[in-house]
C-alpha cells in the first residue's frame, strides 16, 4: 500500500511514489533548462567576445591602416574567419547537445509513459478480474437467495391458505345442522323466485360486475395489461397479461365472473378450454356461489391451474398476487433454461418492487389479523376449560368431604372399608 504525504505549503495529499516521480520529473526539467541556459550564456559570451574582438580589430585596423593596410586587413579577415569558424563549431555543438537532450528527454518520457500504461493496464486487468469474480459470486448468491425466498413465500402462502381453509371448515362444523338445512331451503326457494323474476336483470348485473372487476384489477396491478373479452367471443370475461419490469409478457390469467346463485361444474371445463385457446397459464373463476364441496372461500382445480375464488376482493387480490408470482417464476425458469443460465434480475426486481411489498404486507396483515383472532379464541377457550376443570375439582372436593359424613351418620362405617376417603368419586 502506497504511503501518503502532505505538502506543508499547498496542503495537498500525495502518495510517496507520486511525490518521488514528480521530484524526478522536476529535476530532469531543471537540468534541461540549466543546460539550455548554459548553452545560451556560452553563445552570448562568444558573441560578446567576437564583438569585442571586432571592435579591437576595427581599432587596430584604423591604427595600422596607414602603415599596414593590406596586412591588417588580411589579419582581420583571418581572425574573422577563425571567429566565424569557432562560432559555427560552437553553434553546431550546441545544436547537437540540444538534439541529444531532446532525444534523451523523449526516450525517458516515452519509457515512463509506457511503464505507467503497463502498470495501469495491469491494475485495470486485476480490478476487472476481481469485479467479474465478485459479480459472478453476487449473481449466484442472489439466485440462491431469491429462489429460496420465493419458495419460502410460496410454502408460507400455502400453509396460511390451508390454515384459513381448516379454520373455516372448523367453523362450519360448529354450526347447527338444523339451522343450515333451514337456511338452505330458504335460499333455494329465494333462488327459484329470483331466477324467475329477474333473468334479464342478472345479465345486466353481470356486465356491471365484470366492469367492476376490470377496474379493480387495473387499480391493483397497474403494470399488467387488463382487457375484456369482446361480447359474443369465446374466451372468458377478462384477460390479464402479466408483464415484468423489463416489459416482457410472461403469461396470461383468464377470468370468468359469475353472479348466479348456484355453481355449475361446467364452468371449469369451459374455462380450461378457453385458456387453451388464448394460451393462458392460469384461470380464475370469481363467483358469488361456490361448489358444494368447497370451504366456501377458495378452491383449486386442475392441479392449481384454475382457482375458484369466492366473492371477496381482498381474497381475490391475494389469489392474483400468488398466481402472478407463479407465472413470473415459470417465465424466469424458461428464460434461464433457454439462455443457459439466465438472469435473476426480473425476479429480483419484482421481489424488491413496491408492488410486491405492498401486496405482501397487505395480505400478511390480514392473515396476521386472522391468526391473532384465532389465537385469541384459543386462549379464551383454554381459559374456559381451565376454569371449568377448577370448578370440577372444587365440587369433587366438596363431594368427597360430604359423602363420609353422610355415611357415618347413616351408621354404615363398613361401607368405607378399602376406599380412599379423599377420592370417593374416582
Amino acid at each position: 500500500m502506497s504511503q501518503k504525504v502532505k505538502c506543508p505549503r499547498c496542503k495537498n495529499v500525495f502518495s510517496l511514489e507520486d511525490a518521488h516521480e514528480h521530484e524526478i520529473k522536476n529535476l530532469k526539467e531543471k537540468a534541461k533548462k540549466e543546460a539550455l541556459a548554459e548553452a545560451q550564456a556560452e553563445k552570448a559570451k562568444a558573441d560578446k567576445e567576437i564583438k569585442l574582438k571586432k571592435q579591437a580589430l576595427e581599432a587596430e585596423k584604423e591604427k595600422l591602416k596607414k602603415d599596414a593596410k593590406k596586412e591588417a586587413l588580411a589579419e582581420a579577415q583571418a581572425e574573422k574567419a577563425k571567429a566565424d569558424k569557432e562560432i559555427k563549431l560552437k553553434k553546431q555543438a550546441l545544436e547537437a547537445e540540444k538534439e541529444k537532450l531532446k532525444k534523451d528527454a523523449k526516450k525517458e518520457a516515452l519509457a515512463e509513459a509506457q511503464a505507467e500504461k503497463a502498470k495501469a493496464d495491469k491494475e485495470i486487468k486485476l480490478k476487472k478480474q476481481a469485479l467479474e469474480a465478485e459479480k459472478e459470486k453476487l449473481k449466484k448468491d442472489a439466485k440462491k437467495e431469491a429462489l429460496a425466498e420465493a419458495q419460502a413465500e410460496r410454502v408460507k402462502a400455502d400453509k396460511e391458505k390451508n390454515k384459513i381453509k381448516q379454520d373455516y371448515e372448523k367453523k362450519l362444523q360448529t354450526k347447527e345442522k338444523e339451522h343450515a338445512l333451514d337456511m338452505k331451503r330458504v335460499k333455494e326457494k329465494q333462488k327459484i323466485a329470483f331466477d324467475i323474476a329477474s333473468q334479464t336483470a342478472v345479465e345486466k348485473k353481470g356486465e356491471a360486475q365484470e366492469e367492476l372487476l376490470e377496474d379493480f384489477l387495473k387499480d391493483k396491478f397497474p403494470y399488467d395489461k387488463i382487457e375484456p373479452v369482446k361480447k359474443g367471443k369465446r374466451g372468458g370475461d377478462l384477460i390479464q397479461t402479466v408483464i415484468d419490469k423489463q416489459d416482457n409478457q410472461t403469461g396470461k390469467i383468464l377470468y370468468e365472473r359469475k353472479e348466479v346463485l348456484k355453481f355449475d361444474e361446467q364452468w371449469v371445463d369451459k374455462l380450461l378450454k378457453d385458456m387453451s385457446s388464448i394460451d393462458a397459464t392460469q384461470g380464475i373463476i370469481f363467483t358469488k356461489s361456490m361448489p358444494k364441496k368447497s370451504n366456501g372461500l377458495w378452491q383449486e382445480r386442475e392441479g392449481g391451474r384454475i382457482i375458484i375464488c369466492g366473492e371477496d376482493y381482498l381474497l381475490l387480490e391475494l389469489t392474483v398476487s400468488l398466481r402472478r408470482k407463479i407465472i413470473l417464476q415459470e417465465f424466469f425458469h424458461k428464460s434461464e433454461k433457454s439462455s443457459g443460465g439466465g438472469s435473476l434480475k426480473p425476479l429480483a426486481d419484482f421481489l424488491s418492487s413496491n408492488e410486491f411489498k405492498l401486496e405482501y404486507r397487505k395480505a400478511f396483515k390480514n392473515l396476521k389479523s386472522e391468526f391473532n383472532q384465532i389465537e385469541k379464541d384459543e386462549r379464551s377457550f383454554s381459559n374456559q376449560i381451565i376454569q371449568r376443570k377448577k370448578n370440577y375439582e372444587d365440587k369433587k372436593t366438596i363431594m368427597n368431604n360430604i359423602l363420609p359424613k353422610i355415611i357415618m351418620k347413616a351408621n354404615l362405617p363398613d361401607f368405607l372399608e378399602g376406599i380412599d376417603e379423599d377420592n370417593l368419586l374416582e
